[in-house]
């Protein structure tokens, strides 16, 4: 199932100690953005760390593409978006705009497939999240 809700799920600003030897931004906190994009997507979903102890869930990362456009320099404001490309019973992949709001221009993106895990089955169970009800009832649907 593919469905096209893109939300906003970080803020942050680029400080001057995570720069690299090239006078940009390094590629680890490129990836600690998205980490963090990732898991509140994950709780608008209604995957909380809450939702995912309770019910032995977890999520793994199998596979991500980044593509660096634009390099980011210290005091730049950031923002990531994100949005749910495809949902399967044991997969979904989604996609990670990165902007820079002071240019307001798209920067970076990443995209990610993460498939559900459990000791034995693999299977993804959504719950109700008040940040996205028509994305939730669309996928738990295709379930």
């Amino acid at each position: 199932m593919s469905v096209e809700a893109e939300i906003e799920t970080y803020r942050g600003v680029f400080y001057p100690w995570q720069i690299d030897h090239m006078d940009h931004m390094n590629v680890q906190f490129y990836t600690a953005c998205f980490d963090a994009a990732t898991w509140h997507l994950f709780a608008a979903l209604g995957m909380t760390p809450g939702y995912l102890k309770q019910n032995r869930r977890g999520m793994a990362a199998v596979e991500q593409r980044t593509l660096y456009q634009r390099e980011l320099h210290a005091g730049a404001l950031i923002r990531v978006t994100s949005e749910l490309l495809e949902m399967k019973p044991k997969t979904m992949r989604f996609l990670h705009r990165m902007y820079d709001e002071r240019r307001g221009s798209g920067l970076d993106r990443t995209g990610r497939s993460a498939p559900p895990t459990r000791a034995g089955r693999c299977r993804l169970r959504l719950t109700s999240s008040s940040a996205m009800p028509a994305l939730i009832d669309a996928v738990a649907g295709s379930a």
